[in-house]
């Protein structure tokens, strides 16, 4: 804009009239600037459900966390020999939930 457009801008605005705000009006804006406060956002749901499992810690508590268990289970994924798998179920070594179920429907206890 030109300094003459500015001019004229303000001398059009210095002539405009102020237009009274209704009460209601008010308290309806205003309700909405609190609606749009408490309106859900990807930050408070992450806080939200970080207060879930750790209530009132700061961030970096509960993702440290996280990370710790994450290392220790691949730590413990990388590991874990291979070779326990193909062994027979009755060696010693071999994991219990990798054996097949050895019982008979027909046997009785």
């Amino acid at each position: 804009m030109d300094n003459d457009d500015d001019a004229w801008l303000d001398g059009l605005l210095a002539r405009a009239e102020d237009v009274p705000v209704s009460a209601a009006l008010e308290r309806r804006v205003l309700a909405d600037f609190d609606r749009i406060a408490t309106r859900w956002t990807p930050g408070r749901l992450l806080r939200r459900a970080m207060d879930a499992v750790w209530p009132g810690a700061p961030l970096w508590q509960p993702a440290a966390a996280l990370v710790f268990s994450l290392l220790i289970g691949a730590g413990a994924a990388a590991l874990v020999p291979l070779e326990i798998a193909e062994q027979d179920e009755t060696a010693p070594g071999a994991f219990a939930l990798d054996a097949p179920g050895s019982f008979d429907i027909g046997q009785e206890t």
